[in-house]
């Protein structure tokens, strides 16, 4: 009988919490929805205590609070992984370093973040939620591996946003979509953010040499495309703020430059998709026009038989005629969705003409309605000079020098470059075994520009000695004078260069680290330039005990 009173009392306590969680929610409901512009989600300390469940009831009953930024932004941090929160909560900016979050919570962290863009920021307003976190999923894997995704790129430079290298194309937008909302003096303007198909002439240009190009680019539509125009400057709790995005988007647009083959794969990810949905749709259509057949014949029939009993012929001629009509639509709609799928295959396949045609032409054609021309023109004009193409250098020496001048061209020219490449790995796996295949060498990649020697250096840190000394992580900056190389010394020669501009990139293959864990310096010198790469092997932590009178140190 105790069990049994027990269990009542338990039933009545769930019962009581029910009733009262409800009654919380039909109160949050009521003040939401009576006085909406007095009262807002988040301004009450119990709207942050809200369930996911809960958050998902009070969306059916106030559908305006998806456009509530604070609403969006209590659901991102409640509906993400646990795995996921556990590592989000200790930062107050997000880091992009690939080591402050393990491998697998920042891939799960990654794809939930692409779930919460794809399902949740579907309106205008989301336009601004939906830009950062694409900007900082893009900023990641380009700390990470130096690499874009171009699917991910063309979708972040498709929302509305104003930077420096598109505001001529916003200026021509703005252009061409101002209507007056009044007529007289002192007569506002309203601008409506939508996609429209204008000309795109962006700036005067005097090019003489280059005139098929440019009437290719000014035909092209400015496509101002997801949502409201970005604000900059607003922040999405620990993704942090947009800023400048200048920098980032020119690294991409240099890198798809480089490797056109990556955005062609953004670009046949994004039609394989569409594909994909016009064919479940085509399905459904289908699958719906063979019911309403098969209706419309039992109708046919039935309708048949009574009017053979009442002797009336006319009804069964116009119910047919209606029934032939119908099917035409249909059959209509149906070949139009066959040749919509038909089309983008076409459009698929021809994509793959992009690595064996012009392949840099198209990736301008490609990013120009999202960019301004000025800005792709010199980019590319800088790619064709450092990829020591002869062919075209003498047109992209051309376009540098209206565009930058003859002196900084000419500083440019004599510039000393030696540098690691963004790309180069960031985590380097350990291997135990000491087989001779390769796979697994130690490989930086280094950026070279008018030097002819390179010499690489390899110092190893004694890293017991170091924390002992320093009680500190071992310095990038560290002064290794003094220091012998734990190897011998390599010396690379480039002697291939087609013209001062000309940039190349030099694989550095260090096999004798393979198999070894520590701390290395890799030191790159030449034509006096220096540049160091920092490499751990495997991992050591040092934690340290402060206590009255002893330090202990475990490892």
């Amino acid at each position: 009988s105790s069990s049994s009173s027990t269990t009542n009392a338990s039933s009545s306590l769930s019962a009581v919490a029910k009733a009262n969680a409800q009654a919380l929610m039909d109160v949050i409901t009521h003040e939401l929805t009576a006085s909406p512009s007095l009262s807002e989600f988040g301004h009450r300390q119990i709207h942050h205590l809200l369930t996911v469940q809960q958050m998902n009831e009070l969306l059916l009953h106030v559908p305006e609070l998806i456009n509530n930024n604070s609403f969006l932004c209590d659901y991102f941090k409640k509906d993400m992984p646990r795995e996921c929160a556990r590592f989000y909560s200790r930062f107050n900016v997000l880091p992009l370093k690939p080591d402050a979050i393990p491998a697998e919570p920042r891939r799960q962290l990654h794809a939930f973040i692409m779930a919460f863009v794809s399902k949740r920021l579907t309106q205008p307003g989301h336009s601004t939620i939906k830009a950062l976190l694409l900007l900082y999923l893009l900023r990641s894997e380009y700390e990470a591996t130096g690499t874009f995704n171009g699917q991910l790129f063309l979708e972040y430079m498709r929302i509305s946003k104003r930077s420096s290298y598109n505001a001529s194309v916003v200026d021509q937008y703005y252009f061409c979509i101002r209507q007056p909302t009044s007529t007289g003096r002192g007569a506002k303007v309203q601008v409506a953010v939508e996609q429209v198909d204008v000309r795109l002439d962006d700036e005067d240009d005097d090019d003489d040499d280059d005139d098929d190009d440019d009437d290719d680019l000014k035909s092209r539509p400015v496509m101002i495309g997801f949502g409201d125009f970005v604000n900059m400057s607003t922040s999405f709790d620990r993704v942090g703020c947009i800023g400048d995005d200048t920098d980032i988007v020119t690294r991409a647009i240099k890198y798809f430059l480089k490797h056109p083959q990556r955005l062609y794969e953004g670009l046949s990810k994004e039609l394989t998709q569409q594909i994909q949905v016009d064919q479940e749709r085509l399905v459904v259509l289908e699958s719906a026009f063979e019911e309403y057949e098969k209706q419309s014949i039992r109708s046919s029939l039935s309708g048949a038989i009574n009017n053979n009993n009442n002797n009336n012929n006319n009804n069964i001629g116009s119910s047919g005629n209606e029934n032939d009509e119908t099917k035409i639509k249909t059959n209509l709609v149906l070949e139009e969705e066959r040749r919509r799928i038909a089309n983008y295959e076409l459009e698929r396949s021809a994509m793959k003409k992009w690595i064996d045609s012009d392949a840099t032409k198209r990736v301008v054609e490609t990013l120009c309605p999202y960019v301004s021309r000025s800005t792709l023109k010199e980019l590319q004009a800088e790619h064709e000079a450092c990829s020591g193409n002869e062919k075209t250098e003498a047109d992209a020496y051309n376009v540098l020098t209206r565009t930058r001048g003859g002196y900084a061209l000419q500083t440019w020219k004599d510039e000393v470059v030696l540098e690691f490449d963004k790309n180069n790995p960031y985590l380097v796996p350990v291997v135990e075994d000491d087989n001779n295949d390769g796979n697994n060498d130690v490989k930086l990649f280094v950026t070279v520009k008018n030097v002819k020697t390179v010499i690489v250096k390899v110092f190893q840190i004694n890293t017991m000695n170091y924390y002992k000394q320093y009680l500190q992580e071992v310095a990038s900056d560290l002064n290794l004078e003094g220091l012998n190389s734990a190897f011998a010394d390599k010396e690379i020669v480039v002697n291939n260069y087609s013209s001062p501009f000309h940039k190349q990139t030099l694989e550095i293959s260090l096999d004798h680290l393979r198999s070894r864990r520590g701390v290395f310096f890799v030191d790159c010198i030449g034509n006096g330039q220096h540049c160091r790469a920092l490499i751990r092997k495997g991992e050591i932590k040092i934690v340290v005990l402060n206590q009255v009178g002893s330090l202990s140190m475990v490892f």
